[in-house]
């Protein structure tokens, strides 16, 4: 068998092609102002490993935390011809010591911290005049609450009175427990599947009797003339206009009862009953022959049936949104069930 020679028509449309995909790729990437070279500026390598450090350690699990704030004097610079008062530390709780209790700034101090909580992790800050805190570092107590710490002392303004070193000793205590983060995280998740399942649930039952019309006309030879196709295009938005408006009607007249909860139950059950039989007494016996007039009435009786099932729909809307209401305080954590009923009331009120 010969191979077909590639055609030079062929070959200049696919080449042309592939033109036209890399112009509007390339024009794409214009406009929405790509640009790779960004991703390796110091800002955003910052921001990468910010985000990667949160990645590696999620906000899910948290613990209440006892804090103990621990704190002694400090003057900074030294104050000139002035003696230095430090009173005595109370040995009997936690109590914070220095080589020196002032100094100038870039100096180091060496820090020591007595009698705190064993294994207790916190910051070591100065305090300013002006209550602002400066980070000192991070300790952490050893078994016997002892640590050591060499600082550096912060350049500030010098001020004549005492400044502040603190300690603030952080203990976990009690179990883990959820984060507010991810309380709303996993509500949100459990919103984002419900409204999925609600969203298919609704679509799939639009779409099924949509399908089954289709596939009918799809696998069923049409034998339907083109006037009476024509007919059927303007008879379905006129059919659907004048449901609406016999269903305003309907609802306009049974709303005095719907107030009535015995009423709508009643109404409720007969017309139910009423539907079935009509329905019922409407279906064509197999391999029957009709009359026209036959034909008509069974016509008249879904009509009928169709009438009745709009005042079902009504009563059954009325209860739905009674017991629903009824419900949502005396279920307490499952009140969801009865709000649940009252927005399917509501639902059929649109519908």
């Amino acid at each position: 068998m010969e191979k077909k020679k590639p055609s030079l028509l062929r070959s200049l449309g696919t080449a042309l092609g592939i033109v036209l995909v890399i112009v509007v790729y390339a024009y794409g990437v214009t406009v929405t102002d790509v640009n790779f070279e960004t991703t390796r500026s110091e800002d955003r390598l910052m921001q990468l490993k910010r985000v990667i450090r949160a990645l590696a350690k999620p906000d899910i699990i948290e613990y209440e935390i006892e804090e103990t704030d621990i704190e002694i004097p400090f003057y900074l610079p030294c104050p000139e011809d002035q003696e230095i008062d430090i009173p005595d530390p109370d040995t009997s709780g936690p109590y914070l010591t220095a080589s020196v209790y002032c100094a100038s700034p870039k100096e180091t101090v060496i820090i020591q911290g007595h009698n705190f909580i064993p294994n207790s992790k916190g910051p070591l800050r100065l305090f300013t005049a002006s209550n602002v805190k400066k980070p000192l570092g991070d300790f952490e107590a050893d078994a016997e609450g002892y640590f050591q710490m060499e600082v550096e002392i912060p350049t500030r303004q010098p001020v004549a009175e005492a400044q502040h070193i603190q300690a603030t000793a952080r203990l976990k205590i009690g179990g883990p427990k959820l984060t507010a983060t991810a309380k709303i995280t996993w509500e949100k998740i459990i919103e984002t599947v419900f409204m999925a399942l609600l969203a298919t649930t609704i679509g799939t039952a639009v779409a099924i009797p949509i399908s089954f019309m289709a596939a009918r006309n799809l696998m069923v030879e049409n034998k339907s003339p083109l006037s009476s196709m024509a007919f059927s295009i303007i008879g379905w938005p006129t059919g659907i206009y004048l449901g609406f408006q016999t269903a305003k009607l309907i609802r306009n007249q049974l709303n005095p009862l719907t107030e009535n909860s015995l009423i709508s139950l009643g109404g409720f059950l007969i017309g139910s009953i009423l539907v079935f039989i009509i329905l019922r007494l409407s279906i064509k016996p197999e391999d029957t022959e009709e009359t026209l007039i036959i034909k008509r009435l069974r016509l008249l009786f879904l009509i009928l049936a169709g009438a009745i099932g709009i005042g079902v729909l009504i009563f059954l809307e009325s209860l739905l949104k009674v017991v629903g209401l009824a419900l949502i305080e005396p279920l307490q954590s499952f009140g969801f069930i009865g709000n649940f009923l009252y927005q399917m009331g509501e639902a059929s009120y649109l519908i």
